[in-house]
């Protein structure tokens, strides 16, 4: 194929040029490529602007460009890559997931942890004081607290003290005013509601 016929052929290319699928960088190298190959009766500007932008994609490039309506074939190219770039950017940017906002914790009308440091405080001390116990059978009066030998002691003396108190019922010489074993148990009540004492019990605490 001669020079004239390459020419004629890339003229009759550009002038029917479509963007198509191609984006607008490749749709603009195209177009380059094709004027360049147009050496002899080159196209003037006017023409090459108004076949590019004709040629392009419908959609908001196209309008951009229509309603810039540059001057030159190099102009119309970068306003048109120019814009398509942005639309890019702003389609990834809300195509990002934003994060949920974190739901905001109303407190509930349920019961509250109840503040026991007062009642800790008012146990503790409780422990480490001393209490007075009234016996309500002996109407003895006892600190607590108070180990297990001296209450024993406290209790034997209470009961030495009842028996010498008492001497027309139980006289010093009760183990000798005693009547000779003939093998009957003699018991002897004291204080009515009191637990009966047998004569061995008796002996052992005159003693």
């Amino acid at each position: 194929m001669d020079a004239d016929s390459r020419i004629l052929r890339a003229l009759a290319q550009f002038l029917d040029l479509q963007q198509g699928k191609h984006d607008v960088h490749a749709y603009a190298q195209r177009a380059r490529y094709l004027v360049s190959n147009i050496v002899t009766n080159p196209i003037d500007e006017a023409t090459k602007v108004v076949t590019f932008m004709k040629g392009l994609r419908d959609g908001p490039v196209k309008t951009y460009l229509f309603r810039k309506y540059p001057g030159t074939l190099e102009a119309a190219i970068t306003l048109s890559m120019q814009e398509e770039f942005s639309l890019r950017q702003a389609k990834l940017h809300a195509n990002v997931p934003r994060p949920m906002p974190r739901p905001v914790m109303k407190p509930s009308g349920g019961p509250k942890p109840m503040d026991v440091s007062s009642a800790t405080a008012a146990g503790s001390q409780q422990r480490r004081g001393s209490t007075n116990v009234r016996c309500f059978r002996c109407e003895t009066t006892i600190t607590t607290p108070v180990s297990a030998q001296r209450l024993c002691m406290r209790t034997r003396g209470d009961v030495t003290i009842l028996l010498r108190e008492y001497k027309d019922v139980l006289p010093d010489d009760i183990l000798a005013g005693l009547p000779q074993d003939k093998g009957v148990q003699h018991e002897i009540g004291l204080v009515p509601g009191m637990e009966v004492l047998h004569d061995a019990a008796v002996a052992t605490a005159a003693r």
